[in-house]
């Protein structure tokens, strides 16, 4: 009889990621949570632990390499036990090497948690405008553009973590789990594919870049039920 215990993908993202037994206990506890969905997502970056080989695992994929969708960070990032934090007059940014093209045009979104204020700017683009999420702190709102959807009327974004989404012809915005707004668009056309999705993007004022990182998750488009249970999840992880 063998005593090898199965191995979960917790365990191999936890072993390449250098987490502590702490640590890897708040991932197993975010996947008990959201296994039902978790087929939904392309990736996810916990920023949990406190270094550059922590950070950079996509836990969906747990390797090191392009093609599992694990970061890059061409012009450095501080890394530490509070997450990531991007220094906008330094035009530091994370490549997900995730190309747009790769997912649904009317099934594609984006969440995030960021613990600082954000002046205003893009947070989430692959730089053509065909895939970009922008979040203002200081009038509260949030906008996006998905798959050559209408531009989206600004809706509420007052907490740290927040979704943008595509659900067919709709521009969804949930704020801590809930809808906090919704625009109708034009039928969804071709996501623009030349350039990867980033974190951290802004192409007018780099100051407005300087952001502190806890989450980001690129997924499918997830139901209501789905974005309480994803938010309550990774409200317990900050």
């Amino acid at each position: 009889k063998s005593n090898i215990l199965p191995v979960s993908l917790t365990d191999v993202y936890a072993h390449n990621a250098g987490l502590k037994d702490a640590e890897k206990q708040m991932v197993k506890e975010f996947v008990d949570s959201c296994r039902p969905f978790l087929n939904k997502f392309y990736a996810i970056y916990f920023f949990i632990g406190d270094d550059t080989n922590a950070h950079k695992i996509n836990f969906i994929n747990p390797f090191d390499n392009g093609y599992a969708f694990s970061l890059q960070f061409p012009n450095g990032a501080t890394h530490d036990a509070d997450g990531v934090f991007f220094d906008g007059s330094q035009s530091q940014y994370a490549n997900t090497q995730i190309m747009p093209a790769l997912m649904l045009d009317d099934n594609v979104g984006a969440s995030y948690y960021l613990h600082n204020t954000v002046p205003g700017g893009t947070i989430i683009s692959n730089g053509t405008g065909y895939f970009s999420i922008w979040r203002r702190d200081y009038d509260g709102n949030a906008y996006g553009y998905i798959g050559e959807s209408a531009p989206g009327v600004p809706v509420p974004d007052y907490r740290g973590f927040g979704t943008i989404q595509r659900n067919g012809n709709t521009m969804e915005v949930f704020n801590s789990g809930i809808l906090s707004g919704s625009v109708s668009s034009a039928a969804p056309g071709s996501i623009s594919s030349e350039l990867p999705i980033k974190l951290s993007q802004n192409y007018t004022d780099p100051q407005a870049s300087s952001l502190r990182w806890g989450f980001a998750a690129i997924h499918q488009t997830l139901t209501t039920d789905e974005q309480l249970t994803f938010f309550n999840a990774v409200e317990l992880m900050q």
